[in-house]
């Protein structure tokens, strides 16, 4: 691996339940890893409905390998990146 290609800092984001000071639970998204990745390969399609041009995009982030990672379920984190907030695959 290359280090000078992770030039790019992303968060990844938990969503955790978290109780107010009246007892109330609420979902929210709390800090749970920072680190610097290499974005590659930006890829996606176009759709056309109701006159409407939808696009949808991938993104693949490549970070250095960390046990925090390691085990992390797909289904309750996200990444943000540059101010754009992207959802976690497998």
């Amino acid at each position: 691996m290359d280090i000078a290609l992770l030039n790019v800092h992303i968060t990844f984001q938990k969503n955790e339940t978290v109780v107010d000071k009246f007892g109330n639970h609420k979902n929210e998204w709390t800090e749970y890893y920072s680190c610097h990745a290499t974005v590659s390969g930006e890829s996606g399609s176009e759709t056309s409905v109701a006159a409407n041009t939808l696009y949808d995009s991938d993104l693949a982030f490549t970070v250095r390998y960390c046990n925090k990672l390691k085990d992390a379920d797909p289904t309750k984190l996200r990444v943000v990146f540059s101010d754009s907030i992207k959802i976690v695959q497998k």
